[in-house]
């Protein structure tokens, strides 16, 4: 055979070798389109289907596999036995959706057992959103309760209610308490379980009267619950008015007036005051009583306890009659340490009109006699003898007294007409001597220096020339010598 017609079967076997190669490895399979799922919006527990679209290219191509799935895992398989060159095959899978972020996906080839011209436009991905739809209802038990044993106003109520979660758990609940209307207590529940029951509480400082309480479940609507109507539950309370203290309605309170016996007594007669008081609504302890004359207090007394409903008490006083208007009186509680209901009725007086007392019965004559003792021819002594002006003079003399006891011996001495001394002896015995002394400071010229006995002549006296003592002296002026003059 000629060259050229062998070099020309090698070259056209070369071609049909290489174009059958060059066929066999035209092969493409990819997606046509992004992948789409329906629905658009995804809820939890919907079922949600993928949908692609896939196509031949170059070449017919046989046991096409596909897979679909979530996150990662296939949850879908199909192969396709052969696909024309330019088919295109739609294809889908279903997956009932779960709450939060998730990745669908369409996988090509997952063996890799077509020989494809490109090998990574295999996977197509989509993310989606699956939201979580609870299914909340939020509901009271029961009623509202208040749970002090008992109160009033002033008091501060405890008020109850009861949550109840009728299905899914829920987190954060808030939970308002109103008083006629004012909001005045919230409250937030951190968890509520599905078919759970938890209390809610508020403590409110009442006021007497009728008010409506209310609690309110998720009063912003951050749930959407299967009932909205059944969030809200009110009641009305009474609450009764503060209970009295009984210590506000305490008293002390005289029965009837003073009692004065005698009623009108004579001067000098002893006389006794007394009343009667008593307490009201608690035990006042430590009750001051006073009673006395004319604004002067002459007695006092204290009553450890003075309990309401026991026997009267009974204050009393005596005093000795004084001639003339008086007015006597008892006062409780003097210094107001006792609260007390009424405090203008603590004081009770009486009008005393003491009379002139009688006459004394005349005594029998008993005859003395006071004198002034000549004390050794010297009717009285003077300290120095020689005086001069200034002088700071003791003057004495010594009286006696002869026959009865003097009752009420009335004494004075002086000098001129200045009384000095003055004293009265309330019992002077015979016998008796007793020394009367004054003191007098000098001065220049002539004095009379006295002593009397019985001035007034109240005492029986059988001698009364010796009542009265008398003695001139004559004080000399003592002229002080010139400056630098020495006298011997």
């Amino acid at each position: 055979m000629h060259k050229k017609q062998i070099l020309f079967l090698l070259i056209s076997s070369l071609l049909i070798v290489f174009t059958s190669f060059a066929a066999a490895e035209q092969l493409e399979v990819n997606f046509k389109h992004q992948i789409t799922y329906t629905p658009m919006t995804v809820n939890a527990g919907d079922v949600v289907t993928f949908t692609a679209t896939i196509k031949a290219h170059y070449n017919n191509v046989t046991n096409v596999k596909i897979q679909g799935g979530i996150d990662g895992v296939p949850i879908w398989t199909e192969t396709y036995p052969s696909m024309m060159e330019q088919e295109q095959k739609v294809v889908t899978f279903t997956w009932t959706a779960a709450p939060g972020s998730h990745t669908a996906f369409f996988k090509l080839d997952p063996d890799n057992t077509i020989n494809e011209v490109y090998e990574n436009n295999n996977l197509s991905e989509i993310q989606i959103e699956v939201v979580q739809v609870q299914t909340l209802n939020l509901m009271f038990n029961g009623s509202i309760f208040i749970t002090n044993p008992s109160f009033h106003g002033g008091d501060t109520l405890n008020i109850r209610a009861q949550v109840y979660n009728q299905f899914d758990a829920v987190d954060n609940v808030k939970v308002t308490t109103s008083v006629n209307g004012t909001q005045v207590c919230e409250q937030i529940i951190p968890h509520l379980d599905h078919l759970e029951y938890k209390y809610v509480y508020c403590d409110w400082v009442s006021t007497s009267g009728s008010h409506q309480m209310t609690f309110t479940l998720d009063p912003n609507n951050t749930y959407a619950e299967t009932n909205e109507n059944d969030n809200v539950m009110t009641a009305i309370r009474n609450v009764s008015a503060p209970p009295v203290d009984p210590s506000v309605n305490k008293d002390l309170k005289f029965n009837g007036n003073l009692s004065l016996i005698p009623l009108s007594p004579k001067h000098g007669e002893t006389q006794t005051i007394s009343a009667y008081f008593y307490g009201t609504a608690v035990t006042m302890q430590n009750v001051k009583v006073v009673g006395g004359i004319d604004g002067i207090v002459k007695w006092t007394q204290i009553y450890p306890t003075v309990v309401p409903g026991e026997a009267y008490k009974q204050p009393s006083f005596t005093w000795v009659a004084t001639e003339g208007n008086h007015t006597a009186f008892i006062t409780l509680d003097p210094d107001n340490t006792i609260a007390e209901l009424d405090e203008t009725d603590n004081t009770r007086t009486h009008p005393i009109i003491v009379t002139a007392a009688a006459p004394p019965a005349p005594r029998p004559f008993q005859p003395c006699d006071p004198f002034w003792n000549s004390f050794e021819g010297i009717k009285m002594n003077i300290n120095p003898p020689a005086l001069k002006e200034g002088d700071k003079t003791k003057i004495w003399a010594k009286l006696e007294l002869t026959g009865e006891t003097a009752v009420n011996l009335k004494v004075i001495a002086g000098v001129d007409k200045q009384t000095i001394y003055t004293k009265t002896f309330p019992s002077f015995q015979a016998i008796q001597k007793s020394v009367i002394s004054f003191d007098w400071i000098a001065k220049r010229g002539d004095h009379i220096i006295w002593f009397k006995i019985d001035p007034e002549n109240k005492q029986n006296d059988t001698n009364r020339s010796n009542n009265q003592l008398k003695e001139t002296i004559n004080v000399k002026f003592i002229v002080a010598p010139p400056s630098g003059i020495k006298i011997n």
